[in-house]
């Protein structure tokens, strides 16, 4: 994406299965979007309080999404005790509209 583009919309199921869409945060004001790979991944576990942290008193709607699933999301909204929506990305679909997901080719898979 490039600077001023119009982030791509989407609707994705929260940790309680509710679903969410970016229009819906919009709707309650200026929002931060956080991309997490998961709970096995050694280098994304520090992320998820890091957002909290800088929220003070005017906390900006948001979410923060991830490839897993509801039930794994609730978990990790639940470790970290989260105030925002843990949404759950499922094949990566929104993170690779928004650049910062892809596929790799079988052969890189297989290392």
């Amino acid at each position: 994406m490039t600077v001023g583009a119009q982030s791509p919309r989407f609707a994705l199921p929260s940790a309680t299965g509710q679903g969410v869409t970016l229009d819906d945060l919009l709707a309650d004001g200026p929002v931060v979007l956080t991309f997490y790979r998961g709970a096995w991944c050694p280098y994304c576990n520090g992320p998820p309080a890091a957002p909290r942290r800088h929220h003070g008193t005017r906390r900006p709607s948001g979410g923060h999404l991830s490839p897993q699933n509801p039930d794994e999301s609730l978990s990790l909204t639940e470790k970290h005790h989260l105030s925002f929506d843990v949404l759950s990305d499922g094949g990566s679909d929104t993170g690779k509209q928004y650049g910062l997901a892809f596929d790799l080719p079988d052969d890189l898979a297989a290392v």
